[in-house]
């Protein structure tokens, strides 16, 4: 006896979303006269998990890295990095300003259009005096190469040049990490070795 047919797509506004041969689930756009449907409203919040909207990563999970603030006035780049956060379940959020590091774990900060770059350099100093567990990755089109190593340290934990590539994403996300665990210590020692005032 064989099974009964079922209808490949469910209908989520003008968009027909169905499971490929392969198991995933892809969408395409419908014509408007086949939204009228009666399956199109299905589960949205259910397909939005399935769909993936960008590539995911592989060596950095959500958990490893916690709130993680994308820092810049540039809506392309914000979303451009959202869908990829989204796609990998980051917690994150957007902020205009460099202040958002506070209450952060992880900050990328696109320095190109945030204003004055020596105006910036001194608050991320501050911030990273009074907030150092907290990851910071510099973006720029103006770097000449990205730089995953220390030379950086007192104001990021890795920099990017602009635009990167996925790969060099979470390149920078790994490198992130283990620099501030560096960047930590060296501040540790530091301090552990400087003379008590008398």
């Amino acid at each position: 006896m064989s099974e009964p047919f079922k209808n490949p797509f469910s209908f989520v506004g003008p968009f027909a979303v169905r499971r490929s041969d392969h198991g995933l689930l892809t969408s395409s756009r419908v014509w408007p006269e086949r939204c009228n449907n009666k399956n199109r409203f299905a589960d949205v919040d259910e397909i939005a998990d399935r769909l993936q909207y960008g590539p995911i990563f592989h060596g950095v999970s959500p958990d490893d890295l916690g709130q993680v603030v994308v820092v810049s006035t540039d809506t392309t780049f914000i979303c451009n990095l959202g869908k990829i956060l989204i796609s990998n379940k980051f917690k994150w959020r957007s902020s205009e300003s460099v202040s958002a590091i506070f209450n952060s774990d992880v900050a990328i900060v696109e320095i190109d259009s945030l204003g004055v770059i020596w105006e910036l350099i001194d608050k991320l100093l501050r911030i990273r005096q009074y907030n150092p567990q907290c990851s910071v990755i510099l973006v720029s089109a103006e770097f000449s190469e990205d730089d995953f190593g220390t030379s950086r340290h007192p104001i990021c934990d890795t920099s990017l040049r602009r635009p990167h590539s996925f790969a060099r994403l979470e390149q920078a996300f790994v490198e992130a990490s283990q620099n501030n665990m560096i960047w930590r210590e060296k501040r540790q020692s530091i301090h552990c070795c400087e003379p008590s005032p008398t």
